[in-house]
């Protein structure tokens, strides 16, 4: 589709900077040439990437959607030199991993801590997303494996579980489920909910129980963030489904966490491109999961299950 990446690198300058001119600063060329790699670039996209206000461009919502993309794909570009020199010097091996942002920030430090004692020579790449982008990114095979929360909805990979954890209900301290042990989705009617998307598991799950009641879920505000709902449900503004350790990892201050009267169990594991076989790299690093995972798990008190992985 494009000639080369100078276009892209044109449309991240601009993104970046502002102005054409500093954007030409930048990337060291001439304030046309940048103009015209734009242009040749929502040409060839048919996209219109740019408005103009007051001598400044402002990227369109279509835009920033491309630029996240663009912003990664140059990044795997710029990193092949690197990539090489370590071929030549035989470095270890380079490992691309993808995590949600609740395992990003809870369980994966003391992952690639583990893993790096073990493996010093291993390259690791974490990146760090929701889990639809998590998704794309296993289905077009753009990094070995992800760790994620399960069920997936891609029909063209495969999950393996690892792991589950209790789910729980998020509030403030002066609730009215403070000092309870657990709760039924019948005495949530009518309460204010910190909800998912809509197509999300426990948005799904929760709508699913509200139905059979013939009731509907009252949203008082949504967020892709599990970590960001659970924060501002131990503020009060509300209350929130999530997994335990999230929910005890993540809430600020005093708040009230409460299971469900017949616990559900929250799955996370691995998954890959159907067609992938599994590198002795990435096999070690399940293992490493597995090892740490079941270590901290162990440490907070929870109700958990370990599912051993069995090589494919």
């Amino acid at each position: 589709m494009f000639d080369d990446y100078k276009a892209l690198r044109a449309f991240r300058a601009v993104v970046e900077a502002g102005t054409l001119t500093k954007a030409a600063r930048r990337l060291g060329v001439t304030q046309p040439a940048v103009s015209r790699l734009v242009f040749s670039l929502e040409r060839q996209t048919g996209l219109d990437l740019f408005k103009r206000e007051r001598q400044r461009l402002h990227p369109t919502d279509e835009a920033m959607i491309f630029y996240q993309d663009v912003v990664r794909v140059l990044s795997e570009w710029e990193g092949l030199p690197q990539l090489a020199a370590d071929i030549r010097n035989n470095t270890g091996e380079r490992l691309k991993v993808v995590t949600i942002p609740k395992l990003g920030t809870g369980f994966f430090p003391n992952i690639m801590a583990a893993h790096e004692s073990k493996f010093p020579k291993t390259q690791l790449t974490v990146h760090v997303c929701p889990n639809l982008e998590l998704e794309k990114l296993v289905a077009s095979e753009q990094v070995d494996v992800g760790i994620s929360r399960f069920p997936l909805n891609g029909s063209n990979i495969k999950q393996k579980p690892l792991f589950a954890m209790p789910a729980v209900i998020v509030a403030g301290p002066n609730h009215w489920l403070a000092g309870r042990k657990s709760v039924g989705f019948d005495e949530l009617v009518g309460e204010p909910i910190i909800a998912q998307p809509r197509g999300l598991y426990i948005r799904e799950m929760m709508e699913r129980e509200f139905h059979k009641m013939g009731k509907e879920l009252n949203i008082k505000t949504e967020s892709g963030s599990t970590t960001f709902a659970c924060r501002i449900a131990s503020q009060g503004i509300g209350i929130c489904m999530a997994d335990a350790v999230t929910a005890r990892w993540v809430s600020e201050g005093p708040c009230t966490i409460v299971g469900f009267h017949e616990p559900i169990m929250l799955q996370f594991g691995i998954t890959y491109h159907e067609e992938q076989i599994l590198s002795e790299a990435v096999e070690s690093f399940i293992a490493t999961i597995e090892d740490v995972v079941a270590g901290m798990l162990e440490k907070t008190g929870l109700p958990y299950e370990i599912y051993p992985y069995q090589p494919a």
